[in-house]
């Protein structure tokens, strides 16, 4: 039995009830994980993180979850659709003013949110003690059960639902342990690369992480925020290797560069030829990233390349609204 198995049979909360992964040819080569298609709110890289995390925090006894997003954050809508499924109140704190019209996923959290709080985007520079400023001035009957989860769930027990998809792929892709797959996803926070890197290396898989970033001259800070999360997730007695160096994980910059949330005639075309050619709908920030990377590939890296399809197409209507 291999380290990824055995922190895996540690670990008594899930919220998905197995952890199956839909696998798909790719036209071209390749293959693609139908992670969108897990959720009809909370689909992608947002539910795996809180396939372990979530169930944790309310066998802990949560009752108020506290979190904080863009105002199109695809994390603060599937958090606030899980809470209210599992009668937990999400407390929502929204980087910039309501929108005139609320739309995707704006509209989704404050439907499924118990409150959403505007901060300017002053006050959203420090979240962390935004996000704890809030949780003190709750009701008593409401903080004495809350918790905080940071921005993009970048804390150790989101890796375990990470962990565990790796495991699904093992048993879903012809022969894991000799093919050097490379799993390709768009990358925020860095913490879904970071959670597939550590579950290849635990497994000891020939596969490497293609982490396509949006914001490469974070570089440093993914990097350091990545280094943390394995830290943190060392401290608390779980398997992985000291140092980020040690996974398989390349950060690589998107094709197209962009200031983030500029969306151009252009993304909204390639999104369209996708979609009308193979019924996979992206959105044009993250998961467009993505898949212009594997568009690059050599045929070769491309019969390779696992697409991992984080979600996210409800952001067209947050860019629609802009258009």
């Amino acid at each position: 039995m291999h380290r990824l198995d055995e922190a895996l049979l540690s670990w008594p909360h899930w919220l998905l009830p197995d952890a199956d992964a839909r696998v798909e040819a790719l036209p071209g080569g390749g293959h693609i994980v139908r992670d969108d298609l897990l959720h009809p709110w909370a689909g992608g890289n947002k539910l795996r993180k809180l396939d372990g995390l979530l169930p944790a925090r309310l066998a802990a006894g949560c009752t108020d979850l506290i979190t904080c997003g863009g105002v199109q954050s695809a994390h603060t809508a599937a958090l606030a659709a899980l809470c209210a499924s599992h009668r937990v109140r999400a407390h929502i704190l929204t980087r910039g003013e309501p929108l005139a019209v609320p739309c995707g996923l704006a509209l989704l959290t404050s439907m499924f949110a118990w409150r959403v709080t505007h901060l300017s985007r002053d006050a959203y520079h420090d979240r962390a003690l935004a996000l704890t400023a809030y949780r003190d001035a709750l009701p008593p009957n409401e903080r004495a059960h809350a918790t905080i989860i940071p921005e993009g769930a970048r804390e150790p027990d989101a890796l375990w639902g990470l962990l565990r998809l790796v495991r699904a792929l093992a048993d879903a892709l012809p022969s894991p342990a000799t093919t050097p797959y490379v799993l390709v996803v768009d990358t925020g926070t860095g913490t879904t690369a970071a959670g597939l890197a550590l579950a290849i290396a635990l497994a000891e898989l020939p596969w490497t992480v293609h982490a396509v970033m949006l914001l490469p001259h974070l570089l440093d800070d993914l990097k350091a925020d990545a280094q943390a999360l394995l830290t943190e997730w060392r401290a608390l007695g779980r398997p992985a290797p000291h140092t980020l160096d040690a996974l398989p994980l390349r950060w690589l910059p998107r094709h197209l560069r962009r200031r983030f949330g500029q969306v151009k005639p252009t993304d909204l075309q390639q999104v369209r030829d996708l979609a009308s050619a193979t019924g996979i709908l992206t959105d044009p920030i993250y998961t467009l990233a993505a898949w212009q990377h594997i568009e690059r590939m050599s045929n070769a890296e491309r019969a390779l390349a696992v697409w991992i399809h984080t979600g996210g197409a409800l952001n067209l209507d947050g860019v629609m609204q802009r258009v």
